[in-house]
């Protein structure tokens, strides 16, 4: 049994701490309103009162495409204090950490799926600069610890996560395509319109399966498994275009009405898939795919 301490309450915590919960472990999350780790001295003296073996970092600040694109100082800024305080505590008490990281970290032109050694082969996605550096720095800095100080410190990169519609609306693609969609059959509007051009292509993870994976992430063990950067992938069921995501939507609320596509490029990346092969042999796979983890999402808003 091991004491945990996850850094955040949001998606990623969540599934963290339902799965971590049910394996007998010792675990407790944190918010921004129990632990402010934008300011490095009381998140120190908070953190250690939980003495805590084990600290898992899934905190962060990312409200999706437009505004990560328009506050890029302030999203390197605030993600890098972030980061750096949870780092630092860590190494201070002698904790263990786990450091959660999104695909974003990959590069813009490395070949799909990407796998950890494709970390700054290529340019970066300029939209998400800012937020993005501010996590590869967090990365990098794992690795930098591990190997000056003999740790076992480990980078997990997520693809996206979905299944949560209690997140700020406009941060994740399927929760705001869900939104918007119900909202135009509310007001019996004969169509949707979204930005970009609908071809983008990005794989997804239900929180019940990043659940399932998290006492396989916590296991001191996964980071023989790792290779650059003392990183591993964990991906969902495969690709999809957005354009078939909100088709699905729209199928499943009974919006009868047109999915237009804006064609503006503020999408984001052109495809976005990380290769998965390295955790999924460790004897877990997704289980819930598109179609099913949109039906638990509007069960869960009917709820």
């Amino acid at each position: 049994m091991v004491r945990i301490l996850i850094l955040g309450k949001g998606q990623v915590g969540g599934a963290l701490l339902k799965g971590l919960k049910s394996d007998s472990h010792t675990v407790i999350a944190a918010g921004k309103h129990e632990i402010d780790l934008s300011n490095e001295s009381s998140s120190m003296k908070s953190i250690m009162k939980y003495e805590p073996e084990l600290i898992i970092l899934a905190a962060g600040i990312s409200r999706g495409y437009l505004y990560n694109k328009s506050h890029q100082f302030k999203q390197f800024q605030e993600n890098s204090r972030i980061n750096s305080s949870a780092l630092l505590v860590a190494h201070a008490i002698g904790a263990r950490l786990i450091n959660i990281l999104p695909s974003c970290i990959y590069p813009k032109k490395s070949e799909n799926p990407h796998k950890p050694e494709d970390i700054f082969r290529s340019q970066m996605e300029e939209s998400s600069l800012g937020y993005s550096s501010a996590k590869i720095s967090s990365a990098v800095a794992v690795w930098a610890h591990n190997q000056e100080h003999q740790t076992r410190w480990l980078n997990v990169v997520l693809t996206n996560l979905y299944g949560s519609l209690t997140d700020e609306p406009g941060a994740h693609l399927i929760p705001h395509a869900i939104m918007q969609i119900l909202d135009a059959r509310s007001k019996g509007l004969s169509r949707v319109v979204f930005n970009g051009s609908g071809k983008a292509i990005r794989d997804f993870l239900h929180v019940s399966d990043l659940t399932r994976a998290a006492p396989i992430i916590v296991e001191e063990k996964l980071h023989a498994h790792t290779k650059a950067f003392d990183m591993i992938n964990i991906a969902g069921m495969g690709p999809i275009t957005i354009r078939d995501v909100c088709q699905i939507i729209a199928s499943q609320i009974g919006f009868n009405g047109e999915i237009v596509f804006s064609e503006h490029n503020e999408q984001g990346a052109d495809s976005k898939q990380i290769n998965g092969e390295v955790f999924s042999a460790l004897g877990w796979k997704p289980s819930v795919d598109i179609e099913m983890g949109i039906k638990l999402c509007l069960r869960q808003l009917r709820q």
